[in-house]
């Protein structure tokens, strides 16, 4: 359990949510300015501060934000806007280290609290508890929107819970992987490659590169398969689309800003693709030596 600062003044989130985290064994502050919020941060040590952007008073979110990071480099910070990816933006560079919307918050706030706060594991020697070995234990990284941009502007929250239900593979060089686009996508966090369909090279995929993206939001009746051939080793995770649109499923705000993401990524491929054909077009040959 933890600290938790919320800094917002509308009473939706204020009272109803902080009751729900105080009956699951959490200490809740409740403040609805900058001012309340920088007196509360110099005397009690907060795990997590849940800051509205949009505040009254001399002081707004990004403020606060800031602040806060300067008090407390530990203290998990994050930010919560209305309808404005920008904002969210704006928030990390400032310190925050996760924004969300606020009605996403407000649907799921027990689970997004508890993932954030979820205790270290212990292990037992006496009457003293010192933290569990963790050398064996992967760590899932953060994932960062410059590494997969199709996650652009949505919560770490829910990108994790995402990553949740992947499989993780490794294909050697040389290797292939063959992937489902009507029931799977393939997220491509190392590595790059060739994609092939019926035993021909259609694209490249490279780090960040989400296989199957296409039919993430589409009901495909036909059996379709493309096969990933790696030029260097690289890691992927397998993902079902069924638990990519359950997790948006009640974030309506993010699984518009994911479509978005998808259709920015196909076009950019597109031109891509135009510019590959305009340059073999010029220069015939092998056209796989253009895709290793």
């Amino acid at each position: 359990m933890g600290n938790i600062l919320i800094v917002d003044n509308e009473p939706d989130l204020k009272n109803g949510q902080a009751d729900r985290l105080r009956t699951l064994g959490h200490f809740v502050d409740l403040v609805a300015d900058g001012d309340e919020a920088f007196t509360k941060a110099k005397r009690t040590r907060y795990q997590l501060a849940l800051v509205d952007l949009v505040l009254p008073g001399p002081y707004n979110g990004y403020d606060v934000i800031a602040k806060l990071h300067t008090l407390s480099r530990d203290t998990y910070i994050m930010a919560i806007s209305t309808n404005g990816y920008r904002q969210m933006e704006k928030a990390k560079k400032l310190g925050a280290s996760d924004c969300i919307l606020k009605q996403a918050l407000i649907d799921d706030i027990a689970s997004i609290v508890n993932s954030i706060l979820k205790p270290q594991p212990t292990e037992s020697f006496g009457q003293t508890e010192v933290p569990a070995k963790t050398e064996n234990t992967k760590q899932e990284p953060r994932p960062r929107e410059a590494d997969f941009p199709v996650f652009n502007g949505l919560s770490e929250y829910l990108i994790q819970e995402i990553f949740k239900t992947s499989t993780e593979k490794t294909i050697l060089p040389g290797e292939k992987q063959t992937i489902h686009p009507a029931h799977q996508v393939a997220l491509i966090t190392g590595g790059r490659g060739i994609i092939y369909f019926q035993n021909s090279p259609v694209e490249t995929f490279t780090k960040g590169s989400l296989v199957g993206q296409e039919l993430v939001f589409a009901q495909c009746r036909y059996k379709l398969e493309l096969v990933l051939k790696a030029c260097e080793e690289t890691q992927l995770k397998m993902i079902p689309k069924i638990k990519i649109r359950q997790a948006l499923e009640h974030h309506r705000a993010y699984a518009f800003r994911f479509a978005i993401n998808i259709i920015i990524s196909q076009s950019e491929k597109l031109l891509k693709s135009y510019q590959r054909l305009a340059g073999f077009s010029e220069n015939p040959g092998n056209i796989t030596d253009q895709y290793a």
